[in-house]
């Protein structure tokens, strides 16, 4: 590993558990004591007791014994949770226990790599848990089971870790099983499917249940650790050719577009609430391909830049925005730090790579995405929704992103709900919440109707952008008879520009979330605006009538905004430009 990123990954791990152990609860009550209190969600996850692998890490490291004894209290805590069948509630009010195998992998790495520095009555109960637990992923977790992919990609991985610790055969032939069913979840295109109900559905246009936040953060990396246990050569060149497939996704700045993802409810921007990273994978990755080396800089940097206070924040812009920390995000992430810095060092680094230009067509997910030297733009017309109020449909264009000013659009949820309540988080600033999904409206009976709800929308797609055909649908999918329209995408070096035509029977809003952080200053002008961001400022023009501009904030992917509406003229090709320029 480069030794400044291995030092600053040391540095991110430490502020992290510094927070974490800021905030395991001292009391004499067995419920509370040991656990840790989470600022936002006001209770106690139970997933923290997954720390127990990176503090670990650090009291090897460091020889501080304070890591070391939190570990131990987060595993004596852990005993609120854990069930006579000798799995674990993911919380102590939700019966959902298949994320016993997250904790069945710290567990083996804590003991395995730094057991040596536990007493030995400790050690011997935390290794009689391991068994206990692994047997009971033996019994319990097949093939068969109905969970997200992710978890059969996990118990491969963690069943490979068991089988090694316990020299366990039975473990092995499991894990095997689990990984043949999970390379039955690859599309024909490369990518990594099965984050949806239902699962294995292939939609009218042969879409898939991709979700990228999951897929990069929790189903690849474990496939990789199940493949490099297993010494399976053939499954982990295939891996890598899976993972290239993602790098036209992540974004130059750390960011991975997950905004046509199945579960982008739980999108972060770096990447998905409660999965566990990329960096270990990528930096194995980097090996084969130098650009993952590009990639790992440009996720820590982005880490270090949502952490606050040792909080690592649900998005870029929850801290400035008010929003309280979710220690979820820390100490699954912490898991992933923790394999970085106790992983032997690879025996050359690679020379990185030039960034990624040009035009990519992901059939499985029906969507198309375009790197110039400044701009990344994508647009899905997947017909595969995993939920109402989920990802955008519809030909929308989801990310679009530019090398000076970052993020300007970043379709999440179309509408905010409550989904996983006890994974993800509420906001009090109720008056400022919205969708930072983009979208044109028009109504109907009281109904509204809009391009980001059509299943059906076509897309003929090209070098240089694409053009779209939609129907004007309602939040169940259902199409307003006679509303329909037109989108002509261009994405040139230049500006990224929009024609839009539309026939609807009454008004068209065109509603436009842009990203803008609240001090970031904004000129409002007779058709858009500017707002400026350091020494660059973001143009906004439309040939249509700009009617309101308002501030907004979006939980997914956590960014504030600047909310534009525009008033579309009937039966006329309307146009929106962006353009990114020097402040003059």
């Amino acid at each position: 590993m480069d030794a400044p990123i291995r030092a600053r990954e040391i540095a991110l791990l430490k502020r992290w558990m510094a927070r974490l152990m800021a905030n395991q609860v001292a009391s004499p009550e067995p419920r509370f004591g040991g656990g840790a209190l989470c600022p936002s969600c006001l209770h106690f996850h139970g997933r923290v007791i997954d720390s127990i692998y990176p503090l670990m890490t650090l009291a090897d490291l460091t020889g501080d014994a304070r890591y070391r004894e939190a570990a131990e209290r987060f595993f004596t805590w852990g005993d609120n949770l854990y069930c006579d069948d000798h799995s674990y509630y993911n919380d102590a009010q939700q019966t959902w226990n298949k994320t016993t195998i997250f904790f069945a992998q710290s567990l083996e790495q804590a003991l395995e790599k730094h057991g040596h520095l536990l007493a030995a009555p400790v050690y011997a109960a935390w290794h009689t848990r391991l068994h206990e637990i692994a047997e009971w992923l033996l019994a319990h977790f097949t093939p068969a089971d109905p969970a997200n992919t992710n978890y059969h990609a996990a118990g491969a991985a963690a069943m490979a870790m068991c089988g090694h610790f316990f020299e366990e055969p039975r473990y092995f032939k499991r894990a095997r099983e689990l990984a043949a069913f999970c390379q039955g979840y690859l599309t024909p295109d490369h990518l990594l499917f099965g984050e949806g109900n239902p699962r294995a559905r292939i939609t009218a246009k042969g879409c898939y249940s991709v979700d990228v936040g999951y897929s990069l953060e929790e189903t690849l990396p474990n496939l990789i650790d199940y493949a490099v246990l297993m010494e399976d050569a053939p499954f982990y060149a295939r891996l890598v050719r899976v993972a290239q497939t993602y790098l036209p996704l992540m974004l130059p700045d750390g960011g991975m577009d997950n905004s046509f993802g199945t579960r982008n409810f739980k999108w972060t921007y770096w990447g998905s609430r409660t999965s566990d990273g990329t960096l270990a994978a990528f930096t194995r990755l980097s090996q084969q391909d130098p650009a993952f080396d590009r990639v790992v800089e440009a996720q820590l940097s982005l880490l270090e830049r949502c952490t606050h206070a040792g909080y690592l924040y649900g998005g870029p812009d929850y801290a400035t925005h008010g929003e309280a920390p979710c220690l979820h995000h820390l100490f699954a992430h912490a898991k992933v730090l923790a394999a970085c810095i106790d992983a032997a060092p690879p025996a050359q680094r690679p020379t990185t790579t030039t960034e990624l230009t040009g035009w990519w067509h992901l059939a499985a997910v029906n969507t198309s995405v375009w790197r110039t030297p400044p701009f990344y733009a994508s647009v899905t017309a997947t017909d595969y929704a995993h939920f109402e109020g989920g990802h955008s449909v519809g030909g929308v264009m989801g990310m679009l992103w530019h090398r000076d000013y970052g993020p300007i659009l970043a379709s999440g949820m179309t509408d905010t709900t409550d989904r996983e309540p006890l994974n993800t988080q509420l906001s009090r600033q109720k008056a400022t919440l919205t969708s930072s999904a983009w979208r044109l409206m028009t109504e109907a009976g009281g109904v509204t109707y809009s391009n980001v709800y059509d299943l059906t929308a076509t897309m003929a797609a090209a070098q240089t952008g694409a053009t779209v055909q939609f129907n004007f649908a309602d939040q169940h999918f259902a199409h307003l008879a006679g509303a329909t329209g037109e989108i002509r995408y261009e994405v040139a070096d230049e500006r990224v520009s929009w024609t839009i035509r539309t026939a609807a029977a009454g008004p068209v809003t065109l509603r436009l979330p842009i990203r803008q952080r609240h001090d970031w200053p904004v000129k409002r002008h007779a058709n858009g605006v500017t707002i400026q961001h350091g020494t660059t400022q973001l143009v906004v023009s439309s040939s249509a009538t700009l009617k309101a501009v308002q501030a907004g904030f979006a939980l997914t992917p956590g960014f504030e905004l600047c909310v534009l509406e525009f008033d579309l003229a009937p039966a006329t090709a309307e146009t929106v430009v962006f353009e990114v320029e020097a402040v003059r």
